[in-house]
């Protein structure tokens, strides 16, 4: 996230024109293990919840694609963030 004439930039929500992914998308697709997540999460854990262009959130692909560690983290953060509330 950058500041641009006094605005906050948020390129984490953008998607890819193919198919709608986000980088927390990407980071399910080609990581197995959390530390990328990890990293998007701690800049911006709302965005767990974009859905690409399927209607699939990032929790949606890493249960598709078996990625235990990824679920695990994105159904905890999920938690804390949505529950907490």
């Amino acid at each position: 996230m950058f500041c641009v004439a006094g605005c906050q930039v948020n390129h984490l929500y953008a998607t890819s024109t193919h198919d709608g992914a986000t980088a927390y998308h990407r980071a399910v697709q080609f990581a197995d293990k959390p530390s990328c997540l990890t990293l998007l999460l701690s800049a911006d854990q709302a965005a767990i919840n974009v859905q690409d262009s399927l209607g699939l959130s990032p929790l949606h692909v890493a249960c598709k694609l078996s990625r235990r560690a990824l679920v695990k983290k994105l159904v905890v953060q999920w938690t804390v963030l949505f529950l907490s509330q």
